[in-house]
């Protein structure tokens, strides 16, 4: 009940402004107990009349008796509350910590104790490691008490734990057996959590102090330890030493001790303390069911929400617990790859320590010392939360100026794991300064696109200087996953937020420029929020100016429409049925020369994007070029995920860059400094641990357990994931943290090679030793935390293969195997289940890229070289191609090693110099057709549903994708928007003709200005309309291989005539893409055929055309084809006789000059 002032009764009633008179409190006087309000009263009440009463009171009576007379008179005469001798115990509790205590005397044993024993004792307040005591054989094994989920657990994690008395003693502050204790937990030094009892047994960390159950009574005798005593050398002693054992009993419920359950449990991470009764079972049972009936509603937690809460009988039977303590500084080891910050550290401490590199240099961020970056994001479980977490790995490369810059002494390499939240500081300010631009000094990078960046871009004039990423299209989820929120940005220059589901428009490119970061921490709620914004490259009133004459299109179509339909609506079954001469159309009727074309009008060029590209780049190339960042475009969408790495990194790039001269210098290297310099939980959680820390309980199904380790298996160059490991006897299985099923399995029999990664710039864990597991079709990449894990797993490992191939020999079952793992890679690539580029729209439905050229990833490519010689990465594409076109399903099976070293070449696509290429050259266009054939013939030897069908030829052409040259390109992107990007679009395109989808447009930046319209007849689709063998295009001899091309395809009964009937059959790409045959008329079409026809077929079709002309003469395209090649083969001799021998004369030339 409150009082409200008469002069306020019209304003609104606060809280804090209302004046309270009386607290009422009803409960049920049968079924209710005291209530809190109630308790309170009890309690002042009795402590208001013993002050009062002290001076009456007789030498005789006792305190106790003196509460109790006052207990009963207060019931008697004012209220009929019921008080039980346990309210009495929790009132005497309560009062022991507030009341006069500082009267006792010092105990003068006690005091010479604290002054001799610095350092020996255990004083109120410190900050110690509370561990499982164990004999002197076993205390290397021992686990610390930490926070597992919001409740107790013993781990091999270490966390300190404070430990302070309930009775407050300024001149003795030992701890000795008998005084009751409090323990408390801080949290990322803002958060303290306090151990209490929760649900009737389980101990729980809670953020507010508990009153009733968060006081424990130590022991340190080994006569109270009784049966539970342990052999140990240490001292008897009253007082708590450190190192010394003890036990623990519950202060309030005096009968229950502090025990551990027997099994651990995998949810939380550890063994989970509990309560259990000494009296009975000699000490191995159980909390009671009548007990635990009357503690459960006693929790200080009440309001808390358990997930998951394994039961007494689920954790095993609860075993007396022995604890001991132990000094945090010489257990916490420091991590030999980056330096840790020290306990007990006010705020002016912190401000005061500066960072130093693991060999003790000082830490400076400048372009003259240590540079920053983020190679990869990991995926861990938070120790404490028990939830998955996503970190950053914050790679720092260290230069000492005082060396040169060749010298690998002079550098040193470390990383930190960061999570979106401790890296938001950085990205604000990072946002907020002005940084002036600077020649940025190369750090190499680790993901395919930045190392070709880095390879390629160095004093590079790239004939298209403007730099772009497109966001994560669509097909991404509507929630804001991952941290990822989407922003448009206006011509006035205001933000204005849009849907992230929504579609942008295809000519929209966005820059990765993060505008707000999030403080979360944890993978639901804890990642850093990167906003990016697009410009348009119209301004209001051109966008205006253009909406009105798209409106005014469509009003004039509709209209023209309606009319059509009007006209042509009586008759229009008959029209159907029998078809309408001189249409054109794909029918395979008869097509009257006399007839209209297909389309009215002249013909116009359609160039894609090369006509509003330009603007657009131009804009986005000034703020990149502002930013400081070197120019890059990639065109395929990134995920999510990946994007918001790029742009931490790019952010911490321009940060660590700046000069030391500069005005921005010490804001940059201060932020830095004081975020990245230390070490977090997350750098010593990581890879450490085994399967109870990471909430995974393996299957029994695998067999017997051989050896097991906590590792981060690589699922593309900059995404890794921490994962429990088990050796057994026949494979490895791979377990993700909280998963309750295995991710990943690898058998003995698949492995060919077991072998340590050398590390290099190019690694992205630097300082953890990773082991590469290769199998015919994927190399796997795991990283341990030291050199001896490493070298000894990857010995069982490569013991257990070794003792496989010998108990078997090769047999037909094992080559089916081989090639069902080859197969695989097609299907399930690298980026299938967590993807590093977004997803592909094919037939409505949103498909995983298939990454073909994965086998190796970037950081492990082989010594080969391209710089940015273009004829280098000709003569490897040639070679590349006349190796993939030598492969059948037949000598794959007789030589399966030859596929994998083509595997491996694959990879090196990666580092293609992209930037270097002319794309108006015969250069370019001989590198793109032969990339695009040996990705056809590759994607077919490993098709997993067996021959091509009309069905699947769409998923089969927009998801097979190679890397190349830090971009992802598929083979509908690479016909259709590459090598045909600047031809003109295709007429109502069906299997197998399959254009890329809206959202690939932006690869038409890569279109190619060689236009020849024979290229429709040298790019084979896999169908059987086009031959099954292929040529390897060279820019000396590119016409005459033109040439032949066209001839071996119209004599794959592609161009048919009727001489007596004057009919001529010409193929169906001619209809798919005659707007590019001259006009786009049909005898076009026909002349531009049978000129490249100097044979018996091109003079019978001349000799029928010019017969009688134009008139009666009928011309039809082919029927699609729906058979599909199972595989390729290289082009030895020309089809047509008469071109054989220019046929040879071109190979031998160019084999000839290849040995020159």
């Amino acid at each position: 009940m409150y009082f409200i002032d008469e002069n306020r009764e019209g304003d609104n009633h606060y809280r804090k402004d209302l004046a309270e008179i009386v607290k009422l409190e009803f409960s049920n006087i049968d079924k209710a107990g005291t209530g809190k309000e109630a308790q309170k009263w009890i309690n002042a009440e009795k402590l208001r009349q013993k002050q009062q009463e002290n001076d009456a009171i007789p030498a005789a009576t006792t305190p106790k008796q003196e509460i109790e007379k006052s207990r009963n008179r207060l019931v008697s005469e004012d209220f009929s509350v019921p008080v039980s001798y346990e309210d009495t115990e929790d009132i005497d509790g309560i009062r022991n910590m507030t009341t006069n205590d500082e009267s006792e005397e010092l105990d003068t044993d006690a005091a010479d104790a604290a002054e001799l024993g610095e350092g020996i004792y255990l004083r109120s307040g410190d900050s110690v490691l509370v561990k499982e005591f164990l004999p002197e054989d076993r205390k290397r094994t021992a686990c610390a008490m930490i926070n597992g989920g919001g409740f107790a657990v013993l781990s091999k994690q270490n966390t300190p734990i404070v430990i302070e008395q309930t009775k407050g003693n300024t001149k003795n502050q030992l701890i000795k057996s008998g005084d009751t204790v409090i323990f408390k937990m801080i949290q990322n030094n803002m958060e303290t959590r306090y151990l209490t009892i929760h649900r009737g047994w389980w101990l729980k960390w809670v953020t507010t102090m508990p009153s009733k159950n968060g006081s424990f009574t130590i022991f340190t005798h080994e006569t109270e330890l009784g049966e539970r005593s342990l052999p140990t050398d240490e001292t008897q002693a009253s007082f708590l030493t450190l190192g010394g054992s003890f036990t623990l009993r519950h202060k309030r419920w005096s009968k229950y001790s502090v025990g551990i359950s027997s099994k651990p449990s995998t949810y939380f991470g550890g063994r989970m303390l509990s309560l259990y009764n000494t009296n009975k079972n000699s000490g191995k049972g159980t909390v009671p069911e009548e007990d635990r009936n009357q503690t459960i509603d006693q929790s200080d937690d009440e309001a808390d929400t358990d997930q998951e809460m394994p039961s007494m009988e689920e954790s095993g039977r609860v075993k007396p617990l022995v604890l001991c303590t132990q000094n945090p500084q010489t257990a916490m080891a420091i991590s030999p790859i980056s330096p840790i910050r020290g306990f007990h550290l006010d705020d002016n401490d912190q401000e005061k320590t500066e960072p130093k590199t693991p060999n003790g240099f000082r830490l400076i961020f400048s372009s003259e010392h240590s540079r920053a970056d983020v190679p990869a994001w990991i995926e861990m479980l938070d120790r404490v939360k028990r939830v998955r977490q996503l970190a950053y790995v914050v790679r720092v490369v260290y230069r000492n100026p005082t060396g040169t810059a060749s010298e690998k002494i002079n550098e040193e390499t470390f990383v930190r794991l960061k999570s979106g939240k401790k890296l938001a500081r950085i990205m604000n300010i990072g946002q907020s300064i002005e940084i002036p631009n600077s020649a940025p000094r190369p750090l190499t990078h680790v993901d395919s696109g930045d190392s070709v960046d880095t390879i390629t871009n160095t004093n590079n004039s790239m004939n298209r200087s403007h730099s772009a990423e497109r966001l994560a299209g669509s097909h991404q989820s509507c929630e804001e996953e991952d941290g990822l929120l989407e922003k448009k940005i206006e011509s006035s220059g205001n933000l204005s937020e849009y849907d992230s589901c929504g579609d942008p428009g295809s000519d929209i490119y966005e820059t990765s420029v993060p505008i707000k970061i999030e403080n979360n921490d944890s993978m639901n709620d804890d990642e850093m929020l990167e906003d990016s914004i697009s410009e348009s490259s119209l301004t209001d009133t051109e966008t205006g100016n253009k909406n009105k004459r798209r409106l005014g299109n469509v009003k004039r179509l509709a209209k023209k429409t309606g009319l059509i339909t009007k006209k042509t609506a009586k008759g229009t079954t008959k029209l159907a049925a029998k078809g309408i001469k001189g249409t054109g159309k794909a029918t395979g009727k008869v097509v009257k020369t006399t007839g209209k074309r297909l389309r009215p009008g002249p013909k116009k060029r359609i160039k894609g994007h090369q006509t509003g590209v330009p603007k657009t780049m131009k804009k986005l190339g000034k703020i990149e070029a502002k930013s400081g960042g070197p120019p890059t475009f990639i065109a395929g969408e990134l995920s999510a995920t990946e994007q918001s790495r790029r742009t931490a990194s790019r952010i911490l790039e321009r940060m660590s860059d700046v000069p030391m001269r500069s005005s921005t210098w010490q804001s940059c290297n201060a932020a830095l400094s004081s975020e990245i310099g230390f070490m977090t939980d997350q750098d010593s959680w990581f890879l450490n641990g085994d399967a109870m820390h990471l909430g995974v309980k393996p299957s029994k199904k695998h067999g017997k357990l051989l050896d097991e380790r906590i590792v981060a298996r690589c699922l593309y160059e900059s995404h890794w994931r921490e994962e429990w490991c088990g050796m057994y006897e026949s494979c490895m299985v791979f377990y993700a943290p909280l998963a309750k099923s295995k991710c990943h399995e690898i058998f003995f029999s698949d492995i060919t090679f077991v072998r340590a990664l050398v590390e290099d710039d190019l690694c992205p864990l630097p300082g953890f030793c990773i082991l590469v597991v290769e199998t015919a079709w994927q190399c796997h990449y795991m990283a341990f935390r030291d050199e001896s894990s490493r070298s000894t797993f990857g010995e069982k490992v490569d013991c257990a293969v070794q003792c496989h191939k010998n108990e078997t020999e090769q047999s037909g079952l094992q080559k089916a195997r081989f090639w069902q793992g080859f197969q695989t890679l097609s299907e399930t690539s690298l980026s299938a289940c967590a993807a590093k580029w977004a997803k592909v729209s094919s037939h409505q439905k949103w498909k995983e890229r298939a990454i073909l050229n994965g086998r190796r990833m970037a950081f492990d490519s082989l010594t080969m070289s391209f710089g940015n010689s273009i004829s280098k990465a000709n003569k490897f594409v040639e070679d590349l191609l006349t190796m993939a076109l030598s492969f059948s399903f037949r000598s794959l099976e007789q030589d399966p090693k030859s596929f994998i070293e083509f595997l491996d070449l694959t990879s090196e696509l990666r580092f293609l110099p992209l930037g270097d290429i002319d794309l108006s050259s015969p250069y370019a266009f001989c590198l793109f057709v032969n990339i695009y054939h040996c990705l056809l013939q590759q994607a077919l030897l490993l098709s997993v549903n067996g021959p091509l069908q009309k069905k699947s030829i769409s998923h089969f052409m927009r998801t097979s994708c190679y890397e190349i040259g830090g971009d992802i390109f598929s083979l509908a992107e690479l016909h259709s928007c590459v090598i045909c990007g600047n031809m003109s679009k295709p007429i109502n395109p069906k299997p197998p003709y399959i254009e890329a989808p809206k959202k690939s447009n932006a690869y038409k930046y890569y279109a190619l200005d060689y236009i020849d319209v024979r290229a429709h007849f040298i790019l084979n689709t896999a169908d059987v309309a086009c031959p099954a063998s292929v040529s390897v295009l060279s820019h000396r001899y590119i016409e005459q291989q033109l040439n032949a091309a066209c001839v071996d395809f119209f004599a794959n009964n592609q161009l048919v005539v009727d001489t007596k009937r004057r009919i001529v059959t010409v193929p169906k790409v001619c209809e798919i893409h005659r707007n590019d045959f001259g006009s786009g008329e049909l005898l076009n079409i026909l002349n531009i055929c049978i000129d490249e026809m100097d044979n018996d077929l091109g003079n019978a079709i001349r000799a029928v055309v010019e017969k009688k002309g134009e008139k009666g003469l009928t011309i039809r395209f082919q029927h699609s084809q729906e058979q599909y090649h199972s595989s390729l083969k290289l082009k030895t001799a020309a089809i047509d006789q008469n071109f054989e021998m220019d046929y040879y004369c071109i190979q031998n030339l160019e084999s000839n000059s290849a040995e020159e």
